[in-house]
């Protein structure tokens, strides 16, 4: 009886189901389930990487937002898009794990998530550099408003980080006292000769 009900509800096009750290409700799409909303219980969420036999692969445009009691979420190994202020105002949102791969993020996917620290990789063979690019990942969004850096498969290569340099000497020179931005050997290169301050 049980398991005719489940079938009943996998069936249907929307379902919920409980996960770790809440409840969720999934849209099914062909082989595939976005989460369109969810309720959450406890500090940690884990989005399962499949339910049901179905992959999931979206969050859909605001599904977690303001939920209060969230502070760590795990998303899923196969995510593809995240929607338009999915996680926006989880004002205790600290840490998001996320995939290496192509991802399409929305507008404003975190903002008003002031306390985000990091978002690390779920599956990044050098830590060390991982907790790096994790802090500058989560400060680009929400401390910088730079989303075009939410790019899981560019952050912290040369190209990245360039972009990262120049969006911080935006936000320093916005501020009215600042004359210069300092970045590696910066204004002691500007004093140097060629020859000293060459690169090769």
């Amino acid at each position: 009886m049980r398991e005719a009900e489940n079938k009943g509800r996998i069936m249907s096009k929307t379902f919920e189901e409980t996960v770790k750290g809440g409840r969720l409700t999934f849209q099914a799409c062909g082989r595939q389930a976005h989460v369109v909303s969810g309720r959450v219980l406890e500090p940690y969420l884990e989005i399962p990487d499949e339910i049901h036999g179905l992959v999931v692969t979206g969050i859909e445009k605001k599904a977690m937002l303001g939920s209060r009691a969230l502070r760590e979420a795990a998303l899923p190994a196969q995510l593809c898009e995240i929607g338009d202020w999915a996680f926006a105002s989880c004002r205790q949102l600290e840490k998001v794990w996320i995939p290496r791969r192509q991802i399409r993020f929305g507008r404003g996917v975190f903002k008003g998530c002031g306390n985000l620290l990091q978002i690390p990789f779920r599956e990044e063979e050098n830590q060390a550099l991982s907790e790096k690019v994790s802090g500058l990942l989560a400060m680009a969004p929400v401390m910088l408003e730079a989303e075009y850096l939410l790019s899981p498969m560019e952050a912290g290569e040369e190209v990245w980080l360039e972009k990262l340099d120049a969006r911080l000497a935006h936000a320093a020179m916005s501020i009215g006292a600042v004359k210069g931005v300092e970045i590696g050997s910066g204004f002691q290169a500007a004093k140097s000769v060629g020859s000293v301050n060459n690169d090769s």
